[in-house]
């Protein structure tokens, strides 16, 4: 992994500035770089070093034609979701396509302690009241439920609460995702693959084919 770094470094550099989506001057040059760094490790065990997988990682960026057709706080995203068979807004979340977000990040716990690891989707984002700005975490929790293989697990969204200035007081998220799987059975849940990781960086696909770019939080 560590004769990669140049390859790694590139990617975070590529990506520069652009924390939602590569820009469309760079997706294919981000995309090369990718698939050079995942061709090194097909095959590689990603879920047994957890030195390197758990933690906590920032999204610095994702890629996948049409992901920007769904938003997490938008009322018409929930109902399209839940009434029409519409995209999930939860993904979106994870996806940080949400304009209203600062920062996405993930937290992982050991997959192979499942069941009772967590998956933690974070969006973080600010707001005023009454004159005092507070910063916010909204923070999806998934349950692992399983290895699907040794690169990936199977999980299940599972709760939401808002931290607010870092745990000075929690609100739960009204999304009862117990409903949503008995009204659409399995919208709450799917797999997640990691196809590279280093020290430093970490590249993921959703079961639906889309890219994560993550770096390690320090």
């Amino acid at each position: 992994m560590r004769g990669w770094s140049s390859s790694s470094s590139s990617t975070t550099t590529t990506v520069n500035g652009n924390q939602r989506m590569a820009k469309s001057l760079d997706k294919a040059r981000l995309q090369s770089i990718v698939a050079s760094l995942e061709e090194t490790m097909v095959g590689v065990n990603t879920i047994e070093n957890t030195q390197l997988l758990c933690g906590r990682w920032k999204l610095l960026c994702t890629y996948k034609e049409d992901v920007d057709k769904v938003e997490f706080f938008d009322l018409q995203s929930w109902q399209r979701y839940l009434f029409e068979k519409g995209p999930s807004p939860v993904q979106s979340l994870v996806l940080g396509n949400t304009s209203t977000v600062e920062n996405v990040y993930q937290y992982l716990e050991d997959p192979k302690k499942s069941p009772g690891a967590k998956w933690q989707n974070i969006a973080k984002f600010t707001f005023e009241f009454n004159g005092e700005r507070k910063d916010v975490e909204l923070i999806i929790e998934a349950e692992i439920e399983g290895l699907r293989d040794e690169q990936s697990f199977y999980y299940r969204f599972s709760n939401g609460f808002f931290d607010v200035n870092g745990g000075e007081f929690k609100l739960p998220y009204p999304v009862p995702f117990d409903f949503i799987e008995s009204v659409r059975p399995g919208q709450t849940k799917g797999w997640f693959q990691t196809t590279y990781l280093d020290e430093d960086l970490r590249v993921s696909v959703g079961q639906k084919g889309s890219k994560f770019i993550l770096m390690r939080e320090k």
